[in-house]
């Protein structure tokens, strides 16, 4: 019973357990079921939301798609734009490309017709130019054969003894070669100033040939400085006669004979001041005059022709067999320099001696007479007369031929001057014009600046001219003959010039200047008294 009773105890304890149990669990399914719909409730809410979103996302895309469609479209559109723009671009840029070719052809275009006709222009001033140049020296040549032309004139004017139309003929003659730079030493031009400035002189004192002229150093001086005319001079002949010419006013000159000895035959002179002077004959003889006296002193035996001064104190006397010094203060005569071949004449230039032998060799010497060596030969059948040291290294040699060389320091000949016609006897330089004169009667000049080869002929005279030397100023040079003529002949067309206007009496008539001049060119007043520059 008991033992039942504990079974129907531990029933009714279980039931009710259990059936707790039953609903704890029915109540937790209950709960679990109610969670469950609960979260199937938010899940359904969750999946409509999401439904909705991706409804509204759908209708976004659609809307999107229909956007990026448009888009594309609108994008495509503005890509064809773009195309055609960029194809409109090109064609403008093609079209541009054109027009800047054009451009660039054009302005080729214009810059060759700008060219042409520069060159054109050019030509054309070039071609004015050249008429013009024609022109002047169609002008100039025309001016400078009127001026010619006037000093033909002049000399027949001359000869008929109208002295008043020949200077003014002879300065108008001048003045047109002059002005236009012709050769106022042209014979017609030279003849005629020479004529009407007539400042000729001519002296007669020696016997025989005048062989040696040499300036009074004093008068020299003083001339070239403007001071004073050249008070004087001193001569030599053939003859044995030594004069000196004195001056007081340039013009007049008075002789002093300071020796008249027919046994000397003088070929030289040389001046060591106005009262020590040394002459050189051609048998040896050397006299020398000084405030002591008159001394004679026999050189060794041989053909003499030069004195050379050297230095200070030595002198040196040229004969064909050799040279010889002589100690002016000592008065010592030595041997200087003795060579196997015969000498026709010695020339000094820059320290050195010039040896010129009769066989065409030339030996060159230093100042204290040592031989240095020997320079190239002349040419054949060239036996030199004359010596003249020239600018640049250069001297001019006059040969028994008549012809003048220009050679350089080591007997290159640079030049040929032809033009005499027998030996030349003696050359000077004054600036850029040589003189020469020779056996053939005429003083000639040449022009070495101009590098003419031709000379003009400045005096004729009636026998042999030996020897010349020129006046100081260079406007006049004195001329010894062979027939012991002295003479003093102007010898610069300027200077001459100058005296023939400073004498003219009137100018040209109106008639007088068409007649001579020309009616074309405008009269000019020369006189004057009534120039007006």
């Amino acid at each position: 019973m008991i033992k039942l009773n504990e079974n129907i105890i531990r029933w009714i304890i279980a039931v009710p357990c259990i059936l707790l149990t039953v609903c704890l669990v029915l109540y937790r399914a209950y709960r679990h079921s109610a969670s469950d719909r609960e979260r199937l409730a938010l899940s359904l809410e969750e999946f409509r939301d999401k439904e909705k979103k991706s409804v509204l996302i759908q209708r976004v895309s659609q809307q999107m798609e229909e956007i990026a469609y448009q888009q594309k479209d609108i994008s495509e559109k503005r890509r064809q734009e773009a195309v055609a723009q960029t194809q409109k671009a090109n064609r403008m840029q093609q079209q541009a490309e054109l027009a800047r070719e054009r451009a660039l052809a054009a302005q080729l275009e214009a810059e060759k017709a700008y060219r042409m006709a520069d060159e054109q222009k050019n030509l054309a001033m070039e071609r004015q130019l050249q008429a013009e140049q024609s022109k002047r020296v169609a002008d100039t040549l025309a001016f400078l054969a009127l001026g010619r032309s006037l000093g033909t004139l002049s000399v027949t004017q001359y000869r008929s003894g109208n002295m008043e139309l020949t200077s003014l003929l002879a300065y108008t003659a001048w003045w047109f070669t002059k002005r236009y730079d012709g050769d106022v030493y042209h014979p017609a031009v030279f003849n005629a100033l020479s004529l009407s400035c007539r400042q000729d002189q001519l002296w007669f004192g020696h016997k025989g040939a005048v062989t040696g002229i040499k300036l009074l150093s004093g008068g020299e001086e003083k001339a070239r400085a403007g001071r004073n005319p050249l008070p004087g001079l001193v001569t030599v002949g053939k003859y044995g006669e030594m004069i000196r010419w004195k001056s007081e006013n340039g013009q007049t000159y008075t002789s002093e004979l300071l020796l008249n000895d027919p046994c000397y035959d003088f070929r030289d002179v040389l001046l060591r001041s106005d009262s020590q002077m040394y002459a050189l004959s051609y048998c040896g003889q050397l006299i020398s005059t000084d405030s002591a006296g008159i001394v004679t002193r026999f050189l060794p035996k041989g053909e003499y022709r030069q004195l050379i001064s050297i230095a200070s104190n030595l002198v040196l006397a040229v004969s064909t067999t050799g040279i010889y010094s002589f100690d002016c203060v000592n008065h010592e005569i030595q041997p200087y320099f003795q060579p196997e071949h015969s000498i026709t004449c010695v020339g000094q230039m820059e320290g050195y001696l010039y040896v010129f032998f009769k066989n065409g060799t030339v030996a060159l010497l230093s100042s204290d007479g040592t031989f240095l060596r020997f320079i190239d030969s002349l040419p054949e059948n060239s036996v030199v007369t004359a010596f003249c040291p020239l600018t640049n290294e250069r001297y001019a040699i006059g040969c028994r031929e008549g012809v003048i060389l220009i050679c350089d320091k080591n007997g290159n000949i640079r030049q040929k001057l032809i033009g005499h016609q027998a030996a030349v006897t003696a050359i000077s330089r004054k600036g850029n014009k040589l003189f020469s004169s020779s056996y053939d009667c005429t003083l000639r000049l040449w022009d070495l600046r101009k590098g003419k080869t031709e000379s003009a002929v400045i005096v004729t005279s009636p026998g042999w001219i030996h020897t010349f030397c020129f006046h100081p100023d260079g406007t006049s040079v004195f001329i010894g003959d062979e027939q012991g003529r002295l003479y003093r002949v102007p010898v610069s067309p300027d200077h001459m010039a100058t005296v023939v206007r400073q004498g003219l009496q009137r100018d040209f008539t109106r008639e007088e200047w068409e007649y001579y001049i020309g009616k074309q060119i405008p009269f000019e007043s020369y006189y004057l008294k009534t120039y007006q520059p």
